[in-house]
């Protein structure tokens, strides 16, 4: 891990990024794999794994995800400073209600793009 921790220091939003696009395409990948394809056998159906999927969740979590949480908790730190007790409290309650309803929302529309979906 000090390699990583070294990388968080000499390049925080490169890692970042990178990071949360692995997270997001892993975890996209587990959905389907372990949850998704148990349903299918459960119902019947034949289950597929959607490689483009699981690319355009990677895609999502480098590109705006961790560029994103980059700066919104820099701006948070600043808003609320760590020193108090209810600081994490705060904080949760800032980013659930201020940036949670914004995020939803562009991770919606940008899937829905990367799917060539129209906004009609």
């Amino acid at each position: 891990m000090q390699w990583y921790n070294r990388l968080l220091r000499e390049r925080p939003l490169l890692t970042k990024s990178i990071s949360s696009g692995i997270i997001m395409g892993a975890g996209d990948m587990l959905q389907q794999i372990a949850f998704e394809k148990r349903y299918a056998a459960e119902k019947g159906t034949d289950f597929n794994y959607d490689p483009a999927r699981t690319m355009r969740q990677a895609i999502f979590g480098t590109v705006f995800v961790g560029p994103f949480l980059h700066g919104w908790f820099g701006v948070l730190e600043r808003i609320v400073p760590a020193a108090t007790t209810l600081a994490p409290l705060k904080k949760m309650i800032l980013d659930q209600v201020v940036v949670g309803p914004i995020f939803n929302g562009v991770f919606f529309i940008a899937i829905g793009a990367m799917e060539g979906k129209s906004f009609k």
